[in-house]
């Protein structure tokens, strides 16, 4: 069964350790799409509000979401938010890439 979408509003932030925030954010949404927890089609949380929940810089999630789209995790909609795609990218078994922005944290 799909998580509550408020479940994505607690993702872990570890301050005290040496991954950068952006890192985390991308890791840990990469994580609920690939173990199905966010669902094909699902609507992601807005920018301003994961980043509020999360107490980091709102360009941290918006660099974590920009590289879910690039990579085919999730696909935008003009006026309707950022969704999980419904074709998900082949190869995924793969390790995640880096992420290719630096957010502020």
């Amino acid at each position: 069964m799909p998580a509550d979408l408020s479940d994505l509003m607690l993702l872990p932030i570890d301050r005290t350790g040496g991954e950068p925030l952006l890192r985390q954010v991308y890791d840990a949404l990469r994580r609920a799409i690939l173990s199905g927890a966010l669902t094909p089609g699902a609507k992601l949380p807005p920018t301003r509000a994961l980043a509020e929940r999360l107490g980091v810089a709102r360009n941290t999630v918006v660099a974590a979401y920009e590289q879910l789209l690039a990579e085919g995790f999730i696909e935008g909609r003009v006026g309707a938010g950022s969704f999980v795609s419904r074709d998900l990218p082949d190869g995924l078994d793969f390790p995640p890439p880096e992420p290719s922005h630096r957010a502020p944290s």
